[in-house]
């Protein structure tokens, strides 16, 4: 991947080479982030226009550092098979195991998960009305993260009682 462009050449080769590789220049990063609005927000001064989020790359930021000591780069071995009749490669690579308490998710991602605005889901957290599982201060702004396993009761507390009783999950 590169943020300018592959010459001729290099094209050629990643095409042709076995593996074969493929290339994302800077143009077609742009056009999945435009498409899957990836890093970007409506502009504040014109809804037609998109801004970078930068909020978007701390939170991802944030992520990797938590999770640095969970993944590890292990080399592979490629072999190019030319016969139809193994066809099924086994798929003995290693998986990266986490603990409930490990799999965590951002705020962002559990307004997603329960289909409700993140700023109501910071609300609801402000309120203390739902507890994050953590923390983390980044600059001026708390970001929170919640255990993934944790979706689907707060998921049901939502609908039950949409975070309005007494009792915090």
């Amino acid at each position: 991947m590169t943020t300018a462009d592959y010459t001729s050449g290099a094209l050629q080769k990643a095409s042709t080479s076995i593996p074969r590789v493929l290339t994302l220049n800077g143009d077609q990063v742009v056009s999945i982030m435009v498409e899957h609005r990836l890093g970007l927000k409506t502009s504040s001064l014109n809804a037609q226009k998109l801004d970078i989020d930068p909020d978007y790359f701390v939170t991802f930021e944030t992520m990797k550092d938590l999770l640095v000591s969970k993944v590890k780069e292990t080399p592979q071995h490629y072999h190019a098979n030319t016969s139809a009749s193994d066809a099924s490669i086994p798929l003995d690579e290693p998986t990266i195991d986490l603990k409930p308490e490990e799999d965590l998710i951002s705020l962002n991602a559990l307004g997603y998960a329960l289909r409700v605005d993140p700023t109501r889901v910071r609300h609801w957290v402000e309120n203390e009305t739902l507890r994050p599982d953590m923390s983390q201060t980044s600059g001026e702004r708390i970001r929170y993260y919640f255990r993934r396993d944790r979706i689907e009761q707060m998921r049901s507390q939502q609908i039950n009682t949409r975070f309005k009783s007494d009792s915090s999950i």
